[in-house]
């Protein structure tokens, strides 16, 4: 048993050092500023991330060597996120907005030599856009029925950056698209309208197609003698 125990901890221990055993030319490599950074959304157990790679070709563990990840989306400012733990040249960014929101990313190598830390200059600024996973219901109110013309009036967030706009729905067929009704709408005024029952929706819509549920319908019942 104790053949067997030295065996490992002296393989083990012979690995580690193999590992640690790299050139100077090797190390200077390794701290040149981090080159190809790169980004995809990408989806794991109904979770968005950013997939981030960099560097001319994938590698495992090096010994001595991590990455600094620094990023703006949650704050203003890149800022460094000290719990994360990177030792390879890639890395998945969870992104808990669940409205759009742009974020940028930057990586830093850094190497421990003789209990010390050298850096790597820090990678340029990557870009990349999480759209809305959801749009939000509209809230349809106040609503009004003036002789023969109905007014709709809806409130909805500003801080959804990537909404195109909204969709009217009038007895359940589309009347008015987003190339109307433009983000920025808040209010619709129909024009004067025949006697009839009428059932208005509003839907929200994302610059990538993410739609919202239809809002609660809201009821007219026009009459004929209704713009007298």
């Amino acid at each position: 048993m104790k053949t067997y125990l030295f065996t490992f901890f002296f393989l083990f221990g012979l690995g580690l050092l193999m590992a640690q055993q790299i050139t100077d030319e090797q190390v200077d490599k390794l701290l040149e500023k981090p080159k190809n950074l790169n980004g995809t959304i990408i989806e794991k157990e109904n979770k968005r991330y950013v997939r981030l790679t960099w560097g001319e070709e994938p590698h495992e563990d090096i010994a001595g060597l991590e990455y600094l990840l620094y990023v703006a989306g949650i704050g203003k400012e890149l800022a460094l996120q000290a719990s994360i733990d990177i030792k390879r040249n890639t890395y998945d960014y969870l992104t808990p907005n669940r409205f759009g929101k742009l974020y940028q990313f930057q990586v830093q190598a850094r190497y421990e030599k003789q209990y010390s830390f050298e850096k790597s200059p820090i990678s340029d600024t990557l870009s990349i856009y999480v759209p809305s996973k959801e749009l939000p219901t509209t809230s349809v109110w106040p609503i009004s029925l003036n002789g023969s013309k109905i007014t709709l009036n809806w409130k909805y967030s500003n801080l959804i950056d990537d909404l195109a706009g909204f969709r009217l729905y009038e007895n359940g067929e589309l009347i008015l698209s987003e190339k109307e009704l433009t983000a920025d709408s808040r209010r619709w005024e129909s024009s004067d309208l025949p006697p009839g029952k009428y059932e208005y929706q509003i839907e929200a819509v994302s610059k990538y197609t993410i739609k919202s549920e239809l809002s609660i319908p809201r009821l007219f019942n026009i009459k004929a003698d209704s713009s007298n």
